[in-house]
């Protein structure tokens, strides 16, 4: 499957919301305003949980749950150039095994356990040796004006020119949500949307 180019928000549960999804791309997301996790995959009905999942160039800001959450989690996922904004947390996973992430923006805690507990960026890369080169921040640092729906990057937005053209093998969309060529800048910018 490939979920791209989409604007997801306003709904009742999670934004993104995936039973035993694998092998799967998703880029150039933008989900906002929903009531739990901005992307969400699980094992209820299906025959596993997450495995493989490629997540890239996305905004994910969740502000009733995780930007994403991965549980039943059978590991192999490579996630970069992404925004991950959540009240409960940024990023949560059940295993790190295969996991690549990097060039990230986090503006809250991750998990490495299912969100049993859950702990800082410099925590998070001495237990996973992951995202060396991603960033903390905050969602009025990154966006226009986050409140008013605008997930625009400020002038000074700390997700400018931080982004890679490929990690482990995948690259990054050559354009973003609104068909702008990236880069436009030094650098890809992370997030769904490349300033101008």
């Amino acid at each position: 499957v490939v979920v791209e180019n989409n604007i997801i928000y306003g709904n009742g549960q999670n934004g993104i919301n995936m039973d035993g999804v694998q092998d799967s791309t998703f880029q150039n997301n933008l989900v906002y305003g929903n009531a739990r996790h901005a992307l969400r995959d699980y094992k209820i009905d299906a025959a596993a949980g997450a495995a493989r999942l490629r997540i890239v160039n996305n905004t994910f800001v969740a502000t009733g749950g995780w930007a994403i959450k991965l549980s039943e989690d059978a590991g192999g996922h490579v996630i970069f150039n992404n925004i991950l904004a959540g009240s409960s947390g940024s990023l949560s996973v059940g295993t790190t095994s295969g996991l690549v992430s990097n060039d990230n923006v986090f503006t809250a805690s991750l998990s490495v356990d299912n969100e049993a507990s859950t702990i800082a960026l410099a925590t998070w890369r001495s237990l996973t040796g992951q995202d060396a080169a991603s960033k903390s921040s905050t969602t009025g640092a990154l966006f226009t004006n986050a409140a008013g729906a605008d997930y625009t990057l400020t002038a000074a937005s700390p997700a400018r020119n931080v982004g890679v053209a490929e990690l482990s093998g995948v690259r990054a969309p050559a354009a973003d949500l609104l068909g702008t060529a990236r880069p436009q800048g030094g650098a890809i910018d992370a997030g769904a949307v490349e300033a101008r």
